[in-house]
């Protein structure tokens, strides 16, 4: 039974972990950067003056 706890202890704690701060951290990133992409490709529109 103890060679099985630890791996298991260890799961339990690096899930919640994963889930709370990995997974959004990486995601605001990825956000960022498409962001970033579409600002870039997006065309500026002439401005005409009267």
């Amino acid at each position: 039974m103890s060679r099985i706890a630890a791996p298991m202890i260890g799961g339990m704690i690096t899930a919640p972990l994963l889930s709370m701060l990995v997974i959004p951290a990486a995601y605001l990133l990825m956000q960022r950067q498409r962001r970033r992409r579409d600002f870039i490709h997006t065309p500026i529109e002439k401005v005409e003056h009267q």
